[in-house]
């Protein structure tokens, strides 16, 4: 290829780039000047191989294979990457610790925020991707280091850290993570709750951590010592079920009695909701006000069930009952379900209905019993109505 064809490239990929930036500034995503920058100054098609640069900078996650054809990392979206960079609030000099490299694209503007007088430390579980992500990265120059280790220890030979992000979902906030972080650190992080991811902008309050933002995302699962299994049932064809359920703790039903539960569903309007930040934050709700409830999240293929997409709700030995993100109430079966569904939903109605953006999760060191916690393994994670609303 000559020099001209290699240049009219480069200048295409740069376009697309910036269309790409130009749209998430206008979307609102991209709010300070210094994440835009990074945007337009790190080219994705270091990081990611594509064909075109329409297809490199689609505002979509791009799976990478590894040497062997195999799935080896992804590429985050875009505009998930500038959300989370906004809730990280990254400023020159700051030290910042990532947990999942990938391919190293989310470590370069994260180089780039920090600038010279910062660090990046980047830890990738998985060996192939880390080398692939350091070479990548040294090629662009880029001021941070990959570590091939287990991201539940975090990079202890770099704390403190004034900043710390997680691109992987994680069921709790490992202890070195807290450990490592400097006194006014910001994690964040995509906390899976309930079989759905939570982007939370996580600061100290006295031993407590609490989020200032909120955002719903979808990550791939952390991998190493603390990764926990997916707890999902599967009603109908393989391929295309009609009913997926999602639970904590593995409290699911038996797919024989889910079964037998949709051939006796009705389904009615119990609220018009206002969009789905107002549905998460009741599915938040609900999970951590759980007690003496067994929770799950649904997704239906919409065969015969009244709706198609995601649902939460309850189940006993009777039954099953949810509530869609429109606010249609469906139930299944019979038992006190519905009954104990419809209460957590008018408690919610009752305390203001608060979105994601009026709400926040606090995390606390310890197993903690009683209304309002749920439980992981090194903390318990409430759900709490702000007396402002937050942004991220």
């Amino acid at each position: 290829m000559d020099g001209a064809h290699l240049a009219g490239g480069q200048d295409a990929f740069a376009r697309a780039r910036q269309r790409l930036v130009q749209s998430m500034v206008q979307q609102g995503i991209i709010r300070t000047i210094a994440v835009e920058r990074a945007f337009l100054a790190t080219p994705r098609e270091a990081f990611v191989p594509g064909p075109s640069p329409g297809e490199v900078y689609a505002d979509t996650t791009i799976p990478i294979s590894g040497r062997l054809g195999e799935w080896l990392t992804t590429s985050s979206q875009p505009t998930m990457m500038a959300i989370m960079l906004e809730q990280l609030d990254i400023r020159p000099g700051h030290r910042v610790l990532e947990i999942g490299s990938g391919t190293g694209y989310n470590a370069a503007l994260l180089a780039h925020l920090s600038g010279a007088e910062g660090s990046v430390d980047s830890v990738e579980i998985d060996g192939e991707a880390a080398a692939a992500a350091s070479t990548a990265l040294a090629r662009m120059g880029a001021n941070a280091r990959v570590h091939h280790a287990d991201g539940a220890d975090g990079w202890p030979a770099g704390a403190p850290y004034d900043r710390i992000i997680a691109t992987v979902s994680i069921p709790d906030m490992p202890d070195a993570w807290a450990v490592q972080a400097a006194t006014d650190a910001v994690i964040v992080a995509p906390l899976n709750i309930l079989g759905c991811d939570y982007s939370s902008a996580l600061h100290r309050e006295g031993d407590d951590w609490l989020s200032s933002s909120i955002e719903a995302c979808a990550f791939v699962r952390f991998q190493g010592r603390l990764a926990e299994r997916e707890r999902r049932l599967s009603v109908g064809d393989p391929d295309a079920p009609a009913l997926a359920l999602y639970a904590e703790a593995g409290q699911l039903p038996l797919s024989a009695d889910v079964a037998q539960w949709l051939d006796a569903g009705v389904g009615e309007m119990l609220a018009r909701l206002r969009g789905r930040s107002e549905w998460e934050a009741f599915a938040l709700w609900l999970a951590t006000r759980s007690q003496g409830l067994r929770v799950i999240r649904a997704t239906s293929g919409g065969r015969g069930l009244g709706w198609s997409g995601p649902a939460v709700g309850v189940w006993d030995e009777g039954g099953m009952a949810f509530i869609t993100p429109t606010g249609q109430f469906a139930r299944f079966g019979a038992g006190s379900s519905a009954e104990r569904l419809r209460a957590v939903f008018a408690d919610w109605m009752n305390a203001g209905a608060p979105d994601l953006s009026r709400s926040r999760l606090r995390l606390r060191r310890g197993q903690i019993e009683g209304a309002g916690w749920l439980k992981r393994r090194c903390h318990s994670i409430s759900f709490e109505k702000a007396t402002e609303p937050k942004h991220c």
